[in-house]
Parts: C-alpha cells; sequence; structure tokens
C-alpha cells in the first residue's frame, strides 16, 4: 500500500484515496455500460462499488462458444495499483 493512500494510523486507505478509487470505478462502470457489449457485463452489487458481479460469455468459434461463467469480483482500495480478486463461480451452457 502506498503511503500517499494510508490515514494517519497507516491501517486503512484515507478517505481520499478511496474517493479516487469510486471515481475510478464509476467511470470504468459506464464505459462498460455504454460499450453494448453483451458478451461481458458486471454492475456493482447493491451499493457496494468495491463488489462486482459478472458474466462472461464464450467468443464464437472458439472451444468457448456456447460458455457463459458468472464472475465476482472485488475491488481494493489501492485500485488501480492493486489488481481485483476475481472469481469464477461456474459456467452454464447457453
Amino acid at each position: 500500500m502506498s503511503v500517499a493512500s494510508q490515514n494517519t494510523s497507516g491501517n486503512a486507505p484515507s478517505t481520499i484515496a478511496k474517493k479516487g478509487v469510486t471515481k475510478r470505478l464509476q467511470s470504468e462502470l459506464m464505459k462498460l455500460m455504454m460499450s453494448g457489449n453483451k458478451a461481458c457485463t458486471a454492475f456493482p452489487d447493491g451499493d457496494n462499488l468495491f463488489s462486482w458481479s459478472g458474466n462472461l460469455t464464450g467468443a464464437d468459434d472458439t472451444v468457448y462458444e456456447g460458455l457463459k461463467y458468472k464472475l465476482s469480483l472485488k475491488f481494493p482500495a489501492e485500485y488501480p495499483f492493486a489488481a481485483p480478486t476475481i472469481v469464477s463461480h461456474f459456467f452454464l451452457l447457453v
């Protein structure tokens, strides 16, 4: 964790750092929604912008064609300098 993202106790991200991450996630959500890409969707879980649920659909003419993956994404307070945790729950044949 960078010094800039720590509060005075050194344990948790500062409010300023968290606002920057929130703004970044809002921007990325808007880009994803406006892209019109039906094969990749993701939305926040309720009001928690740091936790998203999403779906990926396998591309045509690949071994993944007809598969749909359900994902959970957890964004850290240090995002985008630290990667989100992504968990695939299952896949469906569509």
